[in-house]
């Protein structure tokens, strides 16, 4: 499992059919995405 799927499925657990939470995670890992972060924290 990727990085994304475990934020994706922890923001889900916490917040349950919530759609700004569902929303501001997809901004924030689509930010990350964009900035190529996801390949700098897989390697730590």
């Amino acid at each position: 499992m990727n990085i994304r799927e475990l934020v994706i499925n922890n923001a889900n657990a916490k917040y349950p059919n919530n759609d700004y939470v569902s929303g501001r995670v997809e901004k924030e890992l689509h930010y990350f995405e964009k900035n190529k972060w996801f390949k700098d924290i897989e390697i730590i």
